[in-house]
């Protein structure tokens, strides 16, 4: 029994929802009750999946917002609902698709646990480091029923640390730490430019402090 809202076309994603998207992404959303900031979360699924130790690990954006936020979707031009990329992070992540659309206490604690939003910004701050405390790349983990049936959250480091090394990873982080270089080296220069221009103001100080020589006749 699927106890997600299925949207169709334009319809504005408010409250707990799923839909497939023309890009062939799907798209789930939850809205929490717990009255904190930012704790409604969205998920688009891309049509990629990785396969590392015969685990599947799916692509997705995410993003997160507060439940009474007025407006759930940025505009496009036309004036038409779309997801906002911009302000979403990628993450790499474990699941069961039929569980999260089936099982809604298995979907609750996904999106309220897993993918809490301090949690996996913390996880995608050590997938931009090179040597972190946990190599994750952008792996933020998966969630199963235990032997008591509980929902419990699991972290597979061998797959952490294969997705903290792929390629395309390394070459973020990478170009990240350009970025920063090429900051950090403008600032210098505008610090030297400064310190110039103070020096020239002290030199023409002193110039109009120092009282001309008379020379006698």
């Amino acid at each position: 029994m699927i106890f997600l809202k299925e949207l169709k076309g334009n319809e504005i994603g408010i409250g707990t929802y799923y839909r497939i998207r023309k890009d062939n992404t799907v798209e789930l959303g939850y809205q929490s009750d717990t009255g904190k900031d930012y704790d409604s979360t969205r998920l688009i699924i891309e049509p990629y999946e990785k396969v590392i130790k015969n685990q599947t690990i799916y692509k997705c954006k995410i993003s997160w917002f507060n439940s009474d936020d007025s407006v759930k979707f940025p505009k496009d031009k036309n004036g038409r609902s779309k997801y906002d990329e911009k302000n979403s992070s990628n993450i790499m992540v474990q699941f069961d698709l039929e569980k999260l659309i089936t099982d809604k206490k298995y979907y609750k604690f996904f999106m309220e646990n897993l993918l809490k939003k301090d949690r996996v910004l913390k996880y995608l701050e050590y997938g931009m480091q090179e040597e972190p405390k946990i190599k994750c790349g952008d792996y933020v983990g998966y969630i199963d029923y235990n032997k008591e049936g509980k929902l419990k959250r699991y972290f597979d480091e061998e797959i952490g640390e294969a997705c903290h090394n792929l390629p395309s990873k390394k070459r973020e982080r990478k170009h990240k730490i350009e970025l920063m270089l090429k900051y950090y080296n403008n600032e210098i220069e505008k610090h030297k430019k400064a310190i110039r221009d103070l020096n020239q103001k002290i030199e023409d100080l002193n110039s109009e402090k120092t009282p001309n020589k008379v020379i006698k006749h």
